[in-house]
């Protein structure tokens, strides 16, 4: 799966939930990645860089990520605003994958995350084409 040249944003407050899939799309899909450990630290990044995927956790302290996503797609600056989002949670029912795509999240991966389904998802909310796999 070649991601190059695609920007990603991973907002996730469990320090090696982050590291994993920064490792997965920085080493296995050669993505860009940034990284913050909470929602207002994500909002500060979002003020210097425009990622093309924001990949956010929805559980975290303080501001959650769905708090996260309604602050980005209203505030500042306007560039980061269609941003597609992909939320990333522990919370596996049907129910919460509709909650988060009702919330404006473009798709939801369920925790422990699967590094092919990591990396075909974000190729497919980029309009990557999805082929391959990150074991090969």
């Amino acid at each position: 799966m070649n991601l190059s040249g695609v920007g990603v944003l991973i907002v996730e407050d469990d320090l090696d939930s982050c590291q994993l899939m920064a490792f997965i799309l920085e080493r296995l899909c050669g993505a860009t990645v940034w990284t913050a450990a909470s929602a207002p630290e994500a909002l500060a990044l979002l003020g210097q860089i425009t990622p093309d995927v924001l990949l956010s956790d929805i559980s975290m302290s303080g501001m959650d990520g769905y708090a996260l996503l309604a602050t980005v797609r209203t505030g500042q600056p306007e560039r980061n605003q269609a941003i597609p989002a992909v939320a990333v949670t522990a919370f596996r029912h049907e129910h919460d994958r509709h909650r988060a795509l009702r919330a404006g999240f473009q798709e939801h991966l369920a925790k422990p995350i699967d590094p092919d389904s990591l990396c075909r998802t974000l190729a497919t909310v980029v309009g990557r084409p999805a082929a391959g796999d990150v074991s090969r």
